[in-house]
């Protein structure tokens, strides 16, 4: 007997519904982040404010978008679509709502359109761009079949229609929703605050952004003051107008105060230990594993961890010296802490417990990772026990008891 536990619906797309919205507030973060570069074209948007998104242009005009998904296995947009009707339809709104304040506006699509001199909604704009009202009138083209729809449901002369639709812009190949993450932490790698950034912090603002964009698309409001004044629907409105308002200031108030608890969120030590003091040698290590019975197979996996650290650290040294060395002290307190631990937890003076150390220690760093991987920087476990190998040849770290070398 079925259980409505382990069928999926096909009448409830809620779960679809949400994710059109997560995706087309992840198109608005991707956008809005053209706030962050010197030559950009708006200094505002807006989410869900008349528009999908709404662009208050350096001019101090508008530019308003609309956002339409499509089944990438499907025909691309063409004039006979609901939604290039239903967009089109809106854009003569906007048109005659507010008179001489829209500059562009832009059908935006992660699909294409169909290239057609009869169905086609590009070739449809550019007709309209070329053709006189009188010939428009008489025209009985599929392309004026779509004026006059426009016209008769808004009852508008076609001159209104044409006016406003010669504006309209196209936005075709929009990042895919199993993407759109991705394309966004790529071009916040590329500005200045976030250059010498971890990838997981990255994505970490990616996140914060997304959400940001989220809220603003929503009508929900924290805040009772619009209701204990004077005027509280002229106060509700200003509070809501401002939530959808997303501008240079609200993003790079998330990128600083997420680049800071990640460097602040450091475990300090007294006196640094400088990478550049970090030994090259693996005699050491070698000598001080063999001793503690750990086999050769598990001496050579370190060594090959100590090299990958090292190549980590030099990368990352490259591109931020300061937070790197303070990224190296966090870890190598992480891996002395553990590794002693370790030590006294196996420690047998009268056999060797350097293999009983290693899986112990392997158990340790493999659940602090699970509980809480930001806390090794953007580093792997491997990476860890490439440092632990470093403390090894460093003699701070012994896998038996202490003997003279």
């Amino acid at each position: 007997m079925s259980s409505p536990d382990q069928i999926l619906s096909k009448k409830d797309k809620g779960d679809e519904t949400q994710n059109r919205f997560r995706y087309q507030n992840a198109c608005a973060c991707f956008i809005s982040l053209n706030l962050l570069s010197e030559d950009r074209k708006f200094n505002e948007l807006y989410c869900e404010q008349h528009e999908d998104i709404l662009l208050k242009l350096t001019n101090d005009k508008f530019s308003g978008i609309q956002i339409k998904t499509k089944n990438l296995d499907l025909t691309p947009f063409d004039l006979n679509d609901e939604a290039i009707f239903n967009s089109f339809k809106r854009f003569v709104e906007h048109n005659i709502n507010f008179p001489d304040k829209f500059e562009s506006y832009i059908f935006a699509t992660n699909a294409g359109l169909l290239k057609s001199d009869s169905k086609g909604v590009k070739e449809y704009v550019e007709w309209l761009k070329s053709i006189d009202i009188a010939a428009l009138e008489k025209s009985k083209k599929d392309f004026g079949k779509f004026t006059k729809k426009i016209a008769t449901d808004l009852d508008v002369s076609l001159e209104v229609v044409a006016n406003a639709l010669i504006k309209v812009k196209f936005r075709e190949g929009l990042p895919h929703d199993g993407d759109i993450d991705d394309k966004i932490s790529a071009k916040l790698g590329t500005i200045n605050e976030c250059k010498s950034s971890y990838v997981r912090v990255i994505n970490e603002i990616t996140n914060k952004l997304i959400k940001l964009h989220n809220d603003a698309s929503s009508l929900k409001i924290d805040s009772d003051y619009a209701f204990l004044s004077d005027n509280p629907e002229k106060e509700l409105t200003k509070e809501i107008i401002e939530k959808k308002r997303i501008t240079l200031d609200k993003l790079l108030d998330i990128i600083a105060a997420e680049i800071k608890f990640d460097k602040n969120n450091l475990i300090s030590v007294p006196i640094n230990s400088t990478i550049h003091s970090i030994p090259k040698s693996v005699k050491v290590l070698e000598r001080k594993m063999d001793v503690g019975n750990i086999t050769i197979d598990n001496i050579n996996l370190i060594k090959d961890q100590k090299y990958a650290f090292e190549v980590l650290i030099a990368e990352k040294f490259y591109k931020d010296q300061d937070q790197t060395e303070k990224d190296y002290n966090h870890l190598r307190q992480i891996a002395l802490s553990e590794s002693q631990i370790s030590f006294d937890e196996t420690y047998d003076n009268i056999n060797a417990f350097g293999m009983q150390m290693i899986k112990d220690l392997r158990k340790r760093i493999h659940n602090r990772h699970l509980n809480n991987a930001d806390t090794f920087r953007g580093c792997e476990i491997e990476h860890i026990f490439g440092l632990i190998a470093i403390l090894t040849e460093e003699c701070k770290v012994w896998w038996s008891d202490k003997f003279e070398l």
